[in-house]
């Protein structure tokens, strides 16, 4: 896929996340579970849609053949009201494919994968996204997000936000 295709493709999630965090956070406390669910599938399929073509950006994890799952969200929290900065706590599932996946030079050294009930192979990498929505309605969005631990560490960023401590 072409890099400019991608770039494009980001945008669109970048503004589908902002609109999905804007509704979540207008929306009224829930009353059943599925009502819940149904506010945070839109915000899981915004933040899958970032962080795979941020992946697929890097010059490691882009050169390999793996599946990604949607981000098991545990927790979003508004950090800082009058700022409007909310952090989405959560983990993703991968597991490589093709011949990456009969090759065992994908894993990470320093750390060993799980194994399913069926014999699938996968790794779970925790999830930090810390995302501003702008008061501005086309203004863009500013996030920062933390994939993953040891050697699949990585830190993405639309560099607009300050990911200095």
């Amino acid at each position: 896929m072409k890099r400019r295709i991608i770039k494009k493709r980001m945008r669109i999630d970048e503004l589908y996340l902002r609109d999905a965090l804007i509704n979540f956070l207008k929306s009224p406390l829930p009353v059943f579970e599925n009502q819940l669910e149904d506010n945070i599938l839109s915000i899981r399929w915004a933040i899958y849609g970032l962080t795979y073509y941020h992946l697929k950006f890097d010059p490691v994890w882009s050169k390999r053949d793996m599946f990604l799952e949607l981000v098991d969200i545990d927790s979003i929290e508004l950090i800082s009201d009058p700022q409007r900065i909310i952090q989405v706590i959560g983990q993703f599932t991968w597991m490589p494919q093709g011949k990456d996946a009969k090759a065992d030079v994908w894993w990470a050294m320093d750390r060993i994968p799980e194994m399913g009930k069926y014999g699938a192979v996968y790794m779970k990498e925790p999830f930090v996204a810390t995302i501003q929505l702008l008061h501005h309605r086309r203004s863009p969005l500013k996030y920062s997000f933390a994939f993953g631990i040891g050697s699949t560490s990585r830190l993405f960023t639309n560099k607009l936000m300050d990911t200095r401590a």
